[in-house]
């Protein structure tokens, strides 16, 4: 029990560290309008990929995404 009661705090520490550092991937937004670059109509369903950040987002209805 004594053993256990000891390795309680290491465990919340590294809690409250992958916390701190997943913390600012996660609060990172991106945002737009994707248009048709003739008639600047928006184009609904489209897919957007940002492969550096391996992240994407699907156009709603009025060609934004978030």
């Amino acid at each position: 029990m004594e053993k256990w009661i000891r390795m309680v705090p290491s465990f919340f520490v590294a809690g409250i560290v992958l916390l701190f550092v997943t913390l600012p991937v996660n609060a990172q937004t991106i945002s737009g309008t994707v248009t048709d670059a003739e008639t600047g109509n928006p184009i609904p369903g489209a897919n957007i990929d940002i492969p550096e950040v391996e992240t994407g987002a699907a156009t709603d209805a009025q060609g934004e995404y978030e």
